[in-house]
């Protein structure tokens, strides 16, 4: 008699679902704008986080210096893990739809690269403010529409060497929409022909 041997089985590996992403409330300002402070609960990154002294190739967050709560920022150095594909996201809660001038409130100097809402490109060229470390300096992305409730902003890194992305806090302000009134004029033309 020959005895014979069950196969096995293969365990059956159950994805773990991804945290929900936690909606940043926003502060009423004092100029009319409202403030998302960011924090390492709010953001969701897709490079590893570093610890201890390393403060290259990762997102690594701080308290100490931070406009908000607490600032992210990620930096290249070469070789590196981070590319123009790295990137670093919120989720906010907007009150009303509408639009909104988009900016990023910082204490030190951050380069970026492609900025996202809700998925869409919006702009790879945000006007950012080059001052000495721990002065806050306010860089403009644009004016975007917004959703009125939650609305997802990505930041990626531009990949450049010895750059750094860096988020403290997201800024919006209702962008005042001035409405263009086209009056026709009639002119008088002068010359031969058919007018």
């Amino acid at each position: 008699v020959k005895a014979t041997t069950e196969p096995t089985p293969t365990p059956t590996i159950t994805p773990t679902a991804s945290p929900s992403p936690v909606v940043i409330d926003g502060e009423a300002q004092s100029d009319g704008s409202i403030w998302y402070q960011t924090s390492e609960k709010t953001i969701r990154t897709n490079i590893e986080k570093l610890t201890g002294n390393n403060y290259n190739d990762g997102i690594r967050f701080e308290t100490t210096g931070a406009a908000g709560t607490q600032r992210a920022y990620i930096k290249k150095v070469d070789p590196s893990k981070v590319t123009a594909d790295t990137y670093m996201e919120v989720s906010i809660n907007v009150p009303k739809a509408g639009y909104y001038k988009l900016q990023f409130v910082g204490n030190y100097n951050s380069k970026y690269g492609n900025v996202y809402i809700n998925d869409q490109l919006v702009t790879n060229n945000v006007s950012y403010v080059e001052a000495n470390d721990n002065t806050v300096r306010t860089d403009t992305a644009g004016i975007f529409k917004f959703n009125a409730g939650d609305n997802t902003v990505r930041l990626y890194h531009n990949g450049k060497v010895n750059n750094a992305l860096r988020i403290d806090v997201v800024s919006l302000k209702k962008a005042e929409m001035h409405s263009v009134s086209l009056v026709h004029q009639i002119h008088t033309v002068s010359g031969s022909g058919r007018y």
